[in-house]
């Protein structure tokens, strides 16, 4: 068995562990920003038998908004047993493009 540092081996468990980081940390920024704001509602984190998932949904005046954060150039999408099963709910990809946006909502 060879020792290979980590910066030589960028292994997928690697890029989930630091995708994991990050959303993480976008959903508790997020989460103070509406505790701040005075805004209420119910969190949870979304996912089905099969494996399809999104890393943040907000319950709020009866409507549902799920939230899949990707780490920078990657595509995210959301799954379609989503909007299969919550028709009246948002969903939105979070990425470097949009991040603040969803940190500081309008």
């Amino acid at each position: 068995m060879a020792l290979i540092p980590r910066a030589l081996s960028p292994t997928i468990e690697r890029r989930v562990r630091r995708g994991g980081k990050v959303a993480i940390l976008y959903v508790i920024e997020r989460q103070k920003t509406l505790a701040y704001t005075g805004r209420r509602g119910r969190t949870f984190f979304w996912r089905t038998y099969t494996g399809a998932e999104l890393d943040y949904v907000e319950e709020r005046d009866g409507m549902l908004a799920g939230f899949e954060i990707k780490l920078q150039g990657r595509r995210g999408r959301i799954p379609s047993a989503w909007s299969q099963t919550y028709p009246n709910a948002t969903a939105t990809v979070i990425s470097r493009d949009n991040w603040l946006d969803f940190l500081i909502p309008g």
